[in-house]
């Protein structure tokens, strides 16, 4: 423990220097080396005469002391765990590789059952346990059913260990390391499927529904107030479906007007809003308290698969973080208003466009069906003269466009022009389209 600290302070003084991030991360590795290989050395110097007794020191626990201390109580913390990041793939190829190439494989041919017996009863110890703190806890059953489902991985710090103890140990020899060494590979090869079943069996994640068939230009608006209405107005004009749903018939009677599809509905539950066609929706807008908005949020993510989900953030007690992890696009009104006053100040005339101002221009979202175009370069299409294709988003990342970027099926690409050249592009990109 009082070595880890030594090499704490080491450690951050280095990340105090002002010098090139490479070299702090060589001098880190470095530093790591000497821990381990001047263990034999510093633990025989009494032999020798120089000491009265033998310092022993682990290794490896003296890193993870060190490493505790860097991340939680050094200002260079932030640095430390980038520097390690940065450098982990190369060193974990080294350590595996390494760990690999010991293995004696032959050992496993008689020690297999041991190996299943093993992870049988550890993972047998590890529920019970973790099943039993839970009630003792007095957690609720559902999240003690599964949550020793999260506990079975085991990866770096476990493979050191056993290759250590194979090391101290040589009458074990290295059958001892290949044997637990086997159990932890089993355990991280189905660890992490364990746990990602007992995350969304307890509600702690989501999946998007995949099973949907949408309609183009549908959109479903939560809310009917004097913003939804004007929102439902403007959408229609540019030839969007907009079906607009309210759970107060006072707001329905207030705001609504007979040109809008604007419908009453009892709740926000699944069966109601499946019967109402909302799974065909391309997108939804939700603008009512934030409670209520993730609610249906979860319910277009994890029922229908609704791709685009835009919510007028209230603030309150969900954070923007949790909207986020439903792939919601967050509209602050504050937020919002001082975005639009900077975008004319810095760029009137992208503005303009972007906010329907200026009305030969107008900036849209394609999504390509049209096979034809599969692996197309986008150099190669031969677009309109005042077409220009600004981004290209494929499975939820954003790709900067030139030139070289080939399409692919499913791709959606945002393009500014002229209404009939995007009216043009949108046909050549829908599926029924064929040249």
């Amino acid at each position: 423990f009082l070595f880890g600290l030594l090499i704490a302070k080491v450690l951050s003084f280095i990340l105090s220097c002002s010098v090139n991030s490479n070299i702090k991360t060589g001098l880190i590795i470095m530093i790591g080396y000497l821990v381990f290989s001047l263990y034999p050395e510093v633990h025989e110097l009494h032999v020798h005469g120089v000491l009265p007794a033998g310092i022993f020191y682990e290794p490896l626990l003296a890193c993870m002391v060190a490493g505790f201390v860097v991340a939680n109580y050094s200002e260079g913390s932030a640095e430390f765990v980038e520097l390690l990041e940065r450098a982990s793939a190369v060193l974990f190829l080294v350590f595996f590789t390494a760990l690999g190439v010991g293995l004696e494989l032959r050992s496993l041919q008689t020690a297999w059952v041991a190996v299943f017996v093993l992870i049988v009863v550890r993972f047998s110890a590890i529920y019970m346990g973790a099943f039993l703190g839970g009630t003792l806890a007095k957690d609720p059953f559902k999240s003690n059913r599964y949550l020793g489902f999260g506990m079975i991985t085991q990866a770096g710090v476990s493979l050191g260990l056993a290759k250590e103890v194979g090391l101290q140990f040589p009458f074990l020899g290295e059958q001892f390391s290949t044997l637990f060494v086997a159990v932890i590979v089993c355990n991280t090869i189905f660890g992490p499927a364990l746990f990602k079943l007992a995350l969304f069996r307890m509600g702690e994640a989501h999946s998007r529904y995949t099973g949907k068939t949408q309609e183009n230009l549908f959109t479903v608006i939560f809310g009917v107030e004097s913003q939804s209405i004007l929102l439902a107005r403007q959408l229609t004009r540019e030839d969007f479906h907009v079906l607009l749903l309210d759970r107060c018939q006072e707001n329905i009677d207030r705001f609504g007007e007979e040109d809008l599809d604007i419908k009453f509905v009892e709740s926000y539950s699944v069966e109601a809003l499946e019967a109402l066609g909302v799974r065909n929706a391309q997108t939804i807008v939700v603008m009512h308290d934030n409670e209520t908005n993730y609610n249906v949020c979860e319910i277009a993510y994890e029922k229908f698969g609704i791709e685009h989900l835009v919510v007028r953030y209230q603030g309150g007690d969900i954070p923007y973080a949790q909207f986020q992890e439903l792939g919601a696009s967050m509209v602050d009104s504050n937020s919002a208003v001082i975005a639009s006053l900077e975008a004319y100040v810095r760029s009137p005339s992208t503005a303009s466009m972007f906010f329907g101002k200026d009305v030969s221009r107008d900036i849209i979202e394609i999504e390509v069906q049209n096979r034809d175009l599969h692996g197309i370069a986008l150099r190669n299409l031969h677009l309109p003269i005042d077409l220009l294709i600004l981004g290209i988003r494929r499975k939820g990342e954003l790709l900067l466009t030139h030139g070289y970027n080939r399409l692919r099926v499913g791709d959606e690409i945002t393009v500014v022009g002229n209404p009939e050249s995007l009216d043009e592009m949108v046909r050549r990109c829908s599926r029924q389209h064929s040249d």
